[in-house]
């Protein structure tokens, strides 16, 4: 009794405490769970990225970034984003087609009512945030791939996601470029709008594949590799 208490008190005060970087079966079920049962379409998801897109928009337009970082914290995208990430590592084609449809009403949803919000709105003139989204660069797929390094271990240790995760949502930034698209579209700059297009994709592409290499990196699924050129896997 006293060497585990004393094993105890070393673990509790210690610097460093090592840990099995894999989840427990249990969190693992729940995680899953979680990131299914949040990326599909409801009257809260819908409304949630109409006032994101929408809020994108006008801060964009305003040139402030206070509206801009609000507009990506309410954001639903990480969701569907993660899902897609899970359904590439297992190789669940049923998950990745609903996660694409979702992901697809997604986008088109945003531009769409932001196209059609700008149409009635004054200010056509670019603002410097408005620039910022229409050159994407290396630096923008690093910092994509980084922040979906971060929300999914956010999202693996629970305890901790609502700390961090309101900060991948800043720095990811996939609802801006959207809104940067719609405003494009309505004020007939081509150029504007395909450059913004592809910052989101390569947001989107960065932040599934981060979150994919966590999930197999830290074994917490366990693929199958058979003869075909595809793949399944289970939680383990």
């Amino acid at each position: 009794m006293p060497d585990e208490a004393k094993r105890l008190s070393e673990r509790s005060f210690g610097i460093y405490r090592h840990e099995d970087f894999r989840l427990p079966a249990d969190h693992r079920d729940a995680l899953y769970r979680t990131v299914l049962e949040e990326s599909h379409l409801d009257p809260e998801y819908i409304t949630m990225l109409a006032l994101s897109a929408l809020l994108a928009l006008l801060g964009l337009l305003q040139n402030s970034v206070a509206v801009i970082i609000g507009a990506m914290l309410i954001s639903p995208l990480m969701n569907p984003l993660l899902a897609g990430a899970l359904a590439l590592v297992l190789g669940d084609g049923k998950l990745g087609k609903k996660t694409a449809i979702v992901l697809g009403l997604s986008i088109g949803g945003a531009i769409l009512i932001t196209w059609f919000v700008a149409e009635f709105v004054p200010m056509k003139q670019p603002t410097p945030e408005i620039l910022a989204r229409i050159h994407p660069n290396i630096l923008d797929l690093f910092i994509a791939f980084l922040s979906g390094l971060a929300g999914t271990l956010a999202l693996r240790s629970g305890s901790s996601s609502l700390m961090v995760i309101p900060g991948v949502a800043i720095a990811v930034a996939v609802i801006p470029p959207l809104a940067v698209v719609g405003y494009g579209l309505s004020s007939g700059r081509g150029f504007t709008a395909v450059g913004a297009f592809l910052l989101f994709v390569t947001n989107l592409v960065a932040i599934i594949i981060s979150a994919a290499d966590i999930s197999l990196i830290s074994k917490d699924v366990n693929i199958c590799w058979p003869t075909s050129w595809w793949w399944t896997a289970k939680p383990m």
